[in-house]
């Protein structure tokens, strides 16, 4: 069947395919559901004659998929395209488009992988762009915002995301397959959805999408910056929280998205960075989906919420070797030692030149961080507690233990 004329939509992404130096000849796994805009860029890639295989991805949420999956068969095979079908299970907890979206590009990975594919090209337009850039920024989020969509990310080590029609407007798509039969999803004409009436108003202000999808190109460089800074403060568990509160807010929010709170907004970072500039004690706020960011001292933790009570099995020592307990490993350089390494529990006390403290003071004038503390592993020896990591041997000992921790240091 015929289609419109080969206008912008073919040139424009067969520039940047050249451009972005996608070899020709290698198979794309094309994402396409049957709509205006996928339709468009199968198309638009069999006239440039690549090779591709069209993917449609039943996420079960509604009726009448088989129906669209035929029908994006026999597109594909009108225009000389392989076809392949994936039905995905999709988490209804949280944000479902999300979820969707998730369950998508892996499924998509999946299919590049078995056919041996490096890329997987899905079909977002300049329009998309704009809507982005548009809904990021009202929920506070400005540097995701600028950032806009990226033209290419990795979805694993060997499979890349490319998006080569971010230069194509949804008008410029529907035009160029006018003649075509294309499948029209319903979520897109849910009013309840913010994403939905972005799309209606910029629709109606087509100049505004137009600078909102310059801004995101000219900004993406200083967005680039901006995650590398985040990148240079470390690993989420071993943060300083001095330097991240010298950061600054759009620091912090990044580094929220590399802990993947997608839904973290300004509110999150601002609450992070109240968290780092409070000097006494440690404290710990809720970041949501069961993450937390904790401050004790100088340290900074984000991650997952840790389970109270948790407790690795003890590991009898028997003298000269490694022992392994949770994460950590201790080397004990001593033929003679029998004992027990496990975890701090109430009441340890350790013998000290001033005499036996409490751990629990201890960790407190070693300044370790609160959540280091349940997990640290000790020997003891007769029920006495000879060496804590972190802190070292009692005085009465005269053992050699190395701590080696879980990122190979010796301490």
């Amino acid at each position: 069947m015929d289609v419109g004329p080969v206008n912008d939509v073919v040139q424009s992404v067969s520039a940047w395919l050249v451009k972005e130096r996608i070899p020709f000849g290698e198979e794309l796994v094309v994402g396409c559901s049957g709509g205006g805009d996928s339709t468009a860029l199968l198309v638009a890639l069999r006239q440039l004659e690549r090779s591709c295989h069209a993917v449609y991805v039943d996420h079960g949420l509604r009726e009448g998929t088989d129906a669209e999956a035929a029908h994006v068969a026999a597109l594909a095979s009108a225009h000389s395209a392989t076809f392949g079908s994936v039905k995905v299970g999709v988490d209804r907890a949280g944000n479902l488009l999300a979820n969707a979206r998730a369950a998508r590009y892996r499924a998509l990975s999946e299919v590049a992988i078995r056919r041996h594919a490096r890329f997987v090209a899905v079909a977002h337009t300049a329009t998309d762009q704009a809507e982005t850039v548009a809904f990021r920024a009202l929920r506070g989020d400005v540097v995701q915002a600028l950032a806009g969509i990226p033209p290419r990310r990795w979805l694993t080590p060997s499979v890349e995301l490319i998006r080569p029609m971010l230069e194509v407007t949804r008008a410029q798509a529907a035009q160029f397959v006018v003649h075509l039969s294309v499948i029209d999803d319903p979520t897109n004409h849910r009013i309840e959805l913010t994403r939905t009436r972005m799309r209606k108003l910029l629709g109606q202000e087509e100049s505004t999408a137009q600078e909102l999808v310059k801004l995101a190109t000219s900004t993406r460089q200083w967005v680039a910056s901006v995650d590398r800074i985040a990148e240079a403060l470390g690993p989420l568990e071993q943060l300083d929280a001095t330097a991240v509160a010298a950061a600054g807010s759009e620091v912090a929010l990044r580094l929220l998205r590399r802990a993947g709170l997608y839904r973290a907004g300004k509110r999150h970072a601002h609450a992070l960075l109240a968290l780092c500039t409070r000097r006494l004690g440690s404290r710990s706020i809720d970041l949501g989906d069961g993450w937390v960011a904790e401050r004790s001292y100088g340290a900074l933790r984000i991650g997952a919420r840790r389970q109270d009570g948790y407790v690795p099995r003890a590991v009898e020592v028997m003298g000269w070797g490694r022992y392994r307990l949770g994460q950590h490993e201790i080397e004990i350089r001593d033929a003679v030692v029998r004992g027990l390494l496990r975890t701090p529990q109430p009441g340890d006390r350790m013998r000290t030149r001033v005499g036996h403290r409490k751990l629990q003071n201890l960790f407190t004038d070693r300044k370790i961080p609160r959540w280091e503390r349940a997990v640290l592993p000790l020997l003891t020896v007769d029920d006495e507690v000879v060496w804590v990591a972190g802190i070292g041997l009692a005085t009465n000992v005269s053992a050699t233990v190395c701590w080696l921790t879980p990122l190979g240091r010796v301490q």
